[in-house]
């Protein structure tokens, strides 16, 4: 899963993965996040089975399943968001994409927001012949806070899984509960 930066609010939210923060307070992306994935495949029915689903904002469990969370660049200036898009980690996320892109297994790739696909773009046009990977695309889930959701019901969750089980992979658990 591609994101775009981290988060760049002051006092340590982001903790490494891409759209995870090690702090109790849900940042507004990852909150659309865990809206979606209970919409598309967790289901709950009120407010305290949804608590139970997603105790944490951390991202660890979907990272311990073999799910990348990378941001197109790693590092950020408190406060102000892509702030250091332009220190060449572009470049860097860029060539662990075509590392990933060149693998002979197939791989889903996950683009939330135009900065993702942009920087997805040139790897996939360097070979268009490795076109045996998945892409799903939408907005990023920050668009939703700016009322402009073009994430919502993007039902990529739901699509991982029914990947990974039509080729006989186990399926994502998706809920950040330790059961």
């Amino acid at each position: 899963m591609l994101g775009q930066d981290p988060y760049p609010y002051g006092g340590g939210h982001a903790d490494g993965l891409a759209f995870s923060s090690k702090l109790e307070e849900t940042p507004a992306s990852l909150r659309i996040i865990l809206r979606e994935v209970d919409r598309d495949v967790v289901k709950t029915n009120n407010y305290e089975e949804y608590k139970a689903a997603f105790p944490t904002n951390k991202l660890d469990k979907w990272a311990n399943q073999g799910v990348l969370l990378l941001n197109t660049c790693l590092t950020v200036r408190a406060g102000e968001p892509n702030s250091h898009k332009e220190l060449g980690w572009q470049q860097f996320i860029e060539y662990v994409l075509d590392l990933l892109w060149d693998s002979s297994e197939p791989r889903i790739f996950v683009l939330w927001g135009t900065q993702a696909q942009q920087v997805m773009a040139p790897v996939v046009k360097k070979k268009p012949e490795q076109y045996h990977h998945v892409i799903f695309e939408s907005g990023h889930p920050a668009s939703g806070t700016h009322g402009k959701d073009k994430f919502s019901g993007c039902n990529h969750f739901s699509k991982i899984n029914y990947y990974f089980y039509r080729n006989g992979l186990p399926e994502i658990d998706w809920k950040l509960n330790a059961v």
